[in-house]
């Protein structure tokens, strides 16, 4: 018999499956990056609270890494090095600037790799 289109309703069992999947695929990328990003947030917050601290103002560049990085480890964030702070000079101005990657392990031998970059602060 012929049915027409206002008698069929609904979702397929498989259309549902293939729904639900697609939704937990995502939400599986989503847990596994998330810390990745809050990381990057707690950097670019001790940037921008370097910008503000006393003790920065007029410091060399080693004492403003070391501030950045206790600062860092106080938010649990041990990865970040001497080596990923970078401090530029142009005349009298000077900028601090974060740049750091991480590598999140996703399923399997699949890997996402990911570059960040913390806004530009200008030093005191």
């Amino acid at each position: 018999m012929y049915k027409s289109r206002k008698s069929q309703q609904g979702m397929t069992a498989i259309a549902m499956m293939m729904l639900l999947g697609l939704i937990g695929f995502n939400a599986v990328i989503f847990i596994k990056l998330l810390p990745a990003y809050m990381d990057s947030f707690k950097v670019a917050t001790a940037v921008k609270g370097i910008e503000t601290d006393d003790r920065a103002e007029g410091a060399a560049d080693k004492e403003i890494k070391g501030l950045i990085i206790k600062r860092l480890g106080i938010d649990d964030v041990e990865y970040i090095t001497n080596d990923n702070i970078i401090i530029k000079k142009s005349g009298s101005k000077r900028t601090l600037y974060v740049e750091h990657e991480s590598q999140v392990s996703m399923f399997g031998n699949v890997d996402a790799l990911i570059s960040f970059k913390s806004d530009e602060v200008e030093l005191r």
